[in-house]
């Protein structure tokens, strides 16, 4: 399971409103979660553990709420804030949308097509052999 970590950090909030997004633990400065960022302070410490992202806006603007933000408080200021729902972005797709074509491209290793028609069929071969090794070649893809 943890080996697909990786993987499910490709998801990020877009924070709009800050209504849906929990703020310690949803991916949504850098696509990390803030619990990450933070080394002195955790959320049991300071009895934040179950905020929103609300909680730091005000008359629609950012509000330093305690000092330990101060580090990273340059990247959560560079968020914007609108009236919108905030929502899930899938990182890998220009469009932010997910797809399964988008997922696979993101996991699979890409290589170049292997080129055996010179390896099967050279001038000297046999017709017979050699259709046999393109045929096995197209049945069992390496």
């Amino acid at each position: 399971m943890l080996n697909l970590r990786p993987d499910a950090t490709k998801y990020r909030k877009e924070i709009c409103n800050g209504k849906d997004t929990l703020f310690w633990y949803d991916p949504s400065l850098k696509e990390v979660r803030v619990v990450e960022l933070l080394d002195t302070e955790t959320p049991q410490m300071t009895g934040t553990q179950n905020w929103k992202v609300c909680n730091l806006i005000n008359n629609d603007t950012w509000t330093l709420t305690f000092p330990a933000l101060s580090p990273i408080w340059s990247y959560i200021e560079n968020v914007r804030i609108s009236p919108q729902n905030d929502k899930w972005l899938w990182t890998v797709s220009k469009n932010g949308i997910f797809s399964f074509s988008s997922a696979w491209n993101s996991v699979r290793i890409s290589s170049p097509p292997l080129q055996l028609k010179n390896v099967i069929w050279f001038p000297l071969s046999s017709p017979s052999m050699s259709s046999q090794i393109f045929i096995r070649q197209i049945t069992n893809k390496g």
